[in-house]
C-alpha cells in the first residue's frame, strides 16, 4: 500500500512539473532590444558646494515622482559618483543625503525611449551648519584634596556644611574618627 501511494505521488509531482515547463514555454518572449529601450541610466557627480571636494559614501535616493518610497537606491563612491542602471521609462526624483549636509532633492528626472541615457553633471550639496548660543562651562572645586603632607577638605557649598556645626563637619568627613 505504502509502495503504490509514493509511486502514485512521485507520478503526480512529474505530471505538475511536466506542464509547468510547457505553460512556461507558451510565454511570449520579449526581445533584448525591447527590454533595452525600456529603460535607462541616470548619472552624476556629488560634490561639496563650497570645497568643490568630492563627498564620497553619501546616500542617493531614486524616487518615482511624486511619491515618497525609494525604487532604487545606491551610494556615491570615493570620487562622488553615482549611477543607476536599468531604470524603467518615467518621471523620477533623486534625493541626496549625507552626515553634516543638507539633504538635497532634485526633481523632474524624465527617463524615456528616446532619451534613455541621462547625466545629471555635478551636484553640489551645501553644509548644514548649526549656530550655537552662548556656552557655559562650570566646575565644582573637589570637596576633598590629598596633598603631600595632608589632606584638605573644602565643605563650602556642599551638603555637608549646611546647617551643621564643626563637630558635625568633622563627624561626617571620611579619614576623621572623633571620640567623645
Amino acid at each position: 500500500m505504502k509502495k503504490s501511494y509514493l509511486f502514485l505521488m512521485g507520478q503526480l509531482c512529474l505530471f505538475g512539473s511536466l506542464m509547468q515547463a510547457g505553460w512556461a514555454q507558451n510565454q511570449p518572449q520579449t526581445s533584448a532590444t525591447e527590454k533595452a529601450e525600456s529603460q535607462g541610466s541616470l548619472s552624476g557627480v556629488l560634490t561639496d558646494s563650497i570645497t568643490g571636494k568630492p563627498i564620497g559614501f553619501a546616500t542617493v535616493a531614486l524616487l518615482q515622482e511624486g511619491g515618497t518610497q525609494a525604487v532604487d537606491g545606491t551610494l556615491t563612491d570615493d570620487s562622488g559618483r553615482f549611477s543607476f542602471a536599468s531604470v524603467p521609462t518615467g518621471d523620477y526624483a533623486l534625493t541626496f543625503s549625507f552626515i553634516g549636509y543638507k539633504t538635497k532633492t532634485i526633481r523632474a528626472i524624465s527617463v524615456s525611449e528616446r532619451e534613455p541615457g541621462k547625466v545629471l553633471g555635478t551636484i553640489r550639496l551645501a553644509p548644514a551648519v548649526t549656530q550655537l548660543q552662548e556656552v557655559n562651562v562650570q566646575m565644582l572645586r573637589p570637596t576633598i584634596t590629598q596633598e603631600a603632607d595632608r589632606m584638605v577638605v573644602n565643605v563650602e557649598g556642599t551638603a555637608l556644611a549646611a546647617g551643621s556645626t564643626a563637630y558635625d563637619v568633622l563627624a561626617k568627613s571620611p579619614g576623621v574618627y572623633i571620640d567623645q
